[in-house]
C-alpha cells in the first residue's frame, strides 16, 4: 500500500471481540485505526474518517441511523436483520463481509470471506480489507451476501448436519438468491459454522440435547444472532417456520 493510503482514517464502530479482532489486525500492519463503542456513537464526528467499519450485533443498527455520513464508505460486517430490514436497509452501507470470519482466527491467519457491494466496489477499501482477509469472491449483490449471512444462523440453530444442505440450498431459492458468490457465501459458513461450534451452533446442542433454557444459553455463550434474526424475519421458508415453532414451543 502506498503512503496515502496508510493514511486513511479508519473508524470501527464496536469494540466487541470482531472489532478488536480487526482493530489489532491493521495494527499489526502498521495501519492505524480508532475503535468505539456502542455507547460512544453519539460522541463520535463520523466526518472525520474515511472508512467505517461497522462491527455491531444487528440490534444496534438503529443506534447508527442517520448517523453515517453517505460520501465516506462503510463497510458491514453485521450478520442480521432488525425489524425485517437488512443492515443495508438501515444504513448507507457500501461494502458487506460475507462468509465465515470466526473473530479469534483473524488474530492469527488471513480468513477468506466474500463480498457484497452496491454500484462500484471501492479500490481503496478493499485494499484495506485484504489487510484483514483474503477475499475468496465479490458480487454487487449486497443484499444477498447479508441474507445468506442471516439464514445460516439460523440454520445453524436447528439443521447442524451437511446431509441437510440440499433442502436449504433449496429453500435460498425462495429468498431469491441467486448470486454463485452469496451460494458460496452461505456453504462456507454453514459448514466452517458446524466445524468449529459458532454460538448458532452451540445454541442447538445446548437447547435441543442440553434443554438448557434460552437464559441460561445467553448467560453461558452470549448473544445468539440467529435467535434474534429469526424473531425478525418476517418470511419464513418451511425449514425456517419448523425452527421457529420448535423454539417457540419447546
Amino acid at each position: 500500500m502506498s503512503k496515502k493510503e496508510f493514511q486513511k482514517k479508519i473508524l470501527i464502530v464496536g469494540n466487541g471481540t470482531l472489532g478488536k479482532a480487526i482493530y489489532f489486525s491493521l495494527y499489526k500492519k502498521n495501519i492505524v485505526s480508532k475503535a468505539i463503542d456502542k455507547e460512544d456513537i453519539n460522541l463520535t464526528n463520523f466526518n472525520n474518517y474515511d472508512i467505517i467499519f461497522i462491527c455491531v450485533p444487528s440490534f444496534a443498527l438503529k443506534d447508527l441511523t442517520n448517523k453515517l455520513p453517505k460520501n465516506k464508505t462503510i463497510i458491514s460486517c453485521t450478520k442480521g436483520i432488525l425489524e425485517n430490514r437488512l443492515p443495508s436497509e438501515w444504513l448507507p452501507i457500501d461494502i458487506s463481509v460475507g462468509g465465515f470470519y470466526k473473530a479469534e482466527k483473524i488474530y492469527s491467519k488471513k480468513i477468506k470471506i466474500y463480498l457484497g457491494y452496491k454500484t462500484k466496489l471501492n479500490k481503496d477499501a478493499e485494499k484495506i480489507i485484504k489487510q484483514i482477509f483474503k477475499i475468496k469472491g465479490k458480487t454487487n449483490k449486497i443484499k444477498e451476501i447479508e441474507l445468506v449471512s442471516v439464514l445460516k444462523n439460523i440454520y445453524l440453530l436447528y439443521s447442524t448436519q451437511e446431509k441437510d444442505l440440499s433442502k436449504i440450498l433449496f429453500e435460498l431459492k425462495s429468498y431469491n438468491i441467486t448470486s454463485k458468490v452469496a451460494i458460496k457465501a452461505f456453504l462456507d459458513d454453514y459448514k466452517c459454522g458446524i466445524k468449529y461450534k459458532t454460538r448458532n451452533r452451540l445454541f442447538s446442542e445446548l437447547f435441543f440435547l442440553k434443554n438448557k433454557t434460552i437464559n441460561e444459553i445467553k448467560q453461558e455463550i452470549g448473544l445468539v444472532e440467529g435467535l434474534e434474526s429469526l424473531k425478525n424475519l418476517t418470511y419464513k421458508t418451511e425449514l425456517v417456520s419448523t425452527i421457529y415453532k420448535k423454539i417457540k414451543n419447546k
